[in-house]
């Protein structure tokens, strides 16, 4: 055998290694879980699980209801959610979460959530992003911690006492010749 063959086989065994290699890693990852434990981090963790799952329903019980523009119902919910799935994350592949700090007050508290994206971009781009969005959160009377706003995941419209259904009026300049 020639010494090139020989070189041309340790490589493409190296390769067939790396490959078993990073097969393995990615078999043995945990999906993601609920943390369920009653934390402010806990709290934001599931609710941005919960939509990157679409399980709506779970997201929507974690929904504060003292927002003054709540959804009634877990179908508007699900209705105001899907007229933006960019702002929800909904239109991400996978991803990764990551709590990052929580800063708890006597009124709420506001937890950083990193999400690292991984979408298939194709052979010569990792397609992995990473984003940061506050969450903040309100004490219910029973302790339980649910989502009162955010930098994301959250649809402005709630915060506001008229909701997402009303129509506001636009002022309108007229321009002159």
């Amino acid at each position: 055998m020639l010494r090139s063959d020989k070189l041309l086989y340790l490589i493409v065994a190296a390769l067939l290694v790396l490959v078993i290699a990073a097969f393995a890693v990615v078999l043995r990852q945990q999906p993601a879980q609920y943390r369920a434990d009653g934390t402010p981090e806990g709290t934001a963790h599931d609710y941005v699980l919960a939509l990157s799952q679409r399980d709506m329903e779970r997201a929507y019980a974690l929904l504060s209801p003292d927002l003054p523009g709540r959804p009634a119902t877990l179908e508007r919910f699900v209705d105001d959610v899907l007229e933006r799935p960019w702002s929800f994350g909904l239109d991400d592949a996978a991803a990764a979460l990551q709590v990052q700090a929580t800063e708890v007050l006597a009124t709420g508290a506001t937890v950083r959530v990193r999400r690292t994206v991984f979408r298939d971009q194709g052979l010569l781009d990792s397609g992995q992003y990473t984003d940061q969005t506050n969450l903040r959160l309100k004490p219910g009377p029973d302790g339980t911690w649910y989502i009162a706003g955010g930098d994301r995941f959250v649809n402005e419209c709630w915060l506001d006492p008229t909701g997402c259904r009303t129509l506001k009026p636009v002022q309108v300049e007229q321009v002159y010749p």
